[in-house]
């Protein structure tokens, strides 16, 4: 008999494979000055794909705030006291969470300042795994580093030493952080995978914005036009609607290429100081963009808020819904999407630090109304939810809503499919120079074939495509097609009429 063993058979099927389709191919664009670029993405070499969040991290982007500066603050020890004297450095961090750095108790051996200094130290860098704080000293000075997490946040904030005994100090607040460019990336992108874990995202890192954001088409056209939607996060860039026009122009530049696309735009909104002031996008003819201003108020995204001091928003998580949507759907499904795990989006916030709980209804009524993307929560049903799926433009413009677009955009691709092969294909003539039923037939059967696949999928409700058989084809050598879809409804509100049984 052989000696016994561990025997493992390989099961299929587990692995999440992709989705099918190209749906859920989506894009993201992030401005990083270019010694912060992660060792994946050069300036020769902006582009990469990415299929998890482990694909970038493996291609340099990881949450180390490596391109972040610590915010240093010095307390300078003027009397050793007592043997036996405390010394406590402590610091209230974001949130009003306070951070011991070290409480340390003096020794005989603590003779001098400088001694006394040199122990300190070593209290502080003992903690420096579980705080992130270290120190170093000189004369008596001692210099402590906060964690490049904390960003600017730390900067003109004192440390709080607290001394039982007779030491005596001063000390000075915290300057000279920086904050990280690349943590904002990183957030976005787990983010987006947390909500479309299938998904698949075509990254591209740029130093700035181009007058034009031209970056759509530069990431589209690396993508080879598989793109269905890309987020623009431009952080660094005051907030205008100017900038959603600008992107929805970008969008209609890969239209005119044949690679339509829907995006997603987030700027900086904190000089906004009442979100309810923002700009009524009714106003603007840009369907081809959202505007995203919601932001996680308790979680990761609210810590980069506060370290930065720019508005991070939701953008890669309202990105990975939106990729995991069917294109005749609304993201704002509150059955389905539900955005938060508990930890990240579970506080419902604004990209200029309010939270929602915070504002009155009439201003929520009225940033809808304005038709910007935000994150709300439900009277009586648990999770964060997303308001709507507006688009830049009048409510009632028939692409005033995201599935709006998608819908037409997938429908033009798949007619296009169809259509290319008859491309200079012969047309046949009756006796009377109308077209033959058969000739109609080819262009509206090629039709029918690929946009037939959306009435399958219950992506639309109906297609009628017709071709008017007396058109002068032979002198223009163009035809004309008609094709109409008749897309799914929306519940985006629901009356109920309830009265007692008489």
């Amino acid at each position: 008999m052989a000696i016994g063993k561990v025997t493992f058979i390989k099961g299929q099927g587990g692995s999440g494979r992709p989705l099918t389709g190209k749906d859920h191919i989506s894009g993201f664009i992030g401005y990083l000055p270019n010694g912060s670029l992660p060792s994946g993405w050069t300036t020769t070499a902006r582009e990469k794909k990415l299929l998890s969040i482990s694909d970038a991290e493996t291609a340099g982007l990881t949450l180390d705030y490596l391109d972040a500066t610590g915010a240093l603050a010095t307390v300078t020890l003027t009397g050793t006291g007592a043997t036996g004297d405390i010394v406590k450095v402590s610091f209230d961090e974001i949130g009003a969470v306070n951070v011991v750095l070290c409480e340390y108790t003096t020794v005989a051996a603590d003779t001098t300042v400088s001694l006394l200094a040199s122990s300190i130290v070593l209290a502080i860098n003992a903690k420096t795994y579980l705080t992130s704080y270290s120190a170093s000293s000189a004369l008596g000075v001692v210099t402590i580093t906060a964690p490049k997490r904390l960003g600017i946040y730390p900067n003109t904030k004192a440390l709080i030493v607290t001394i039982t005994g007779t030491v005596t100090n001063t000390s000075t607040a915290f300057t000279g952080g920086l904050s990280s460019r690349t943590a904002g990336m990183y957030y976005h992108i787990s983010e987006f995978f947390r909500l479309a874990p299938k998904g698949v995202l075509y990254v591209g890192f740029y130093a700035t914005p181009s007058a034009l954001y031209t970056e759509v088409k530069t990431l589209c056209d690396f993508a080879n036009g598989d793109i269905r939607q890309v987020a623009v996060f431009d952080e660094q860039t005051t907030f205008t609607s100017n900038k959603l026009t600008l992107v929805h122009n970008a969008c209609v530049t890969c239209d005119t290429a044949e690679k339509p696309l829907s995006a997603l735009y987030a700027g900086n909104i904190v000089s906004f100081t009442d979100v309810s002031t923002l700009p009524d996008l009714n106003a603007l003819s840009a369907n081809k963009v959202s505007n995203v201003v919601g932001q996680d108020g308790a979680g990761l995204g609210n810590q980069l808020y506060v370290s930065t001091g720019k508005s991070v928003s939701c953008i890669g998580a309202m990105l990975g819904a939106e990729s995991l949507s069917r294109v005749s759907a609304s993201f704002a499904e509150v059955g389905k999407f539900n955005m938060t795990n508990t930890l990240e989006l579970e506080v419902a916030s604004f990209a200029n630090g309010q939270t929602f709980v915070a504002l009155s209804d009439n201003k929520i009524n009225a940033l809808d109304d304005y038709r910007h993307l935000f994150l709300i929560k439900r009277t009586g049903y648990d999770g964060t939810f997303i308001n709507n799926n507006y688009t830049a433009i009048a409510s009632t413009s028939d692409y005033g809503y995201i599935n709006d677009n998608r819908v037409i955009d997938k429908a033009i691709r798949l007619a296009r499919t169809g259509l290319i092969p008859l491309l200079s294909s012969e047309i046949i003539f009756n006796e009377d120079g109308t077209m033959t039923d058969i000739t109609v037939a080819i262009f509206e059967d090629a039709i029918t074939d690929q946009v037939g696949q959306m009435l399958t999928a219950q992506e639309i409700s109906a297609l009628n495509v017709t071709i008017d058989p007396s058109q002068n084809v032979a002198s223009t050598s163009n035809l004309e097609v008609s094709m109409t879809i008749r897309q799914n409804g929306i519940a985006r509100s629901i009356t109920v009429k309830i009265g007692f049984i008489i």
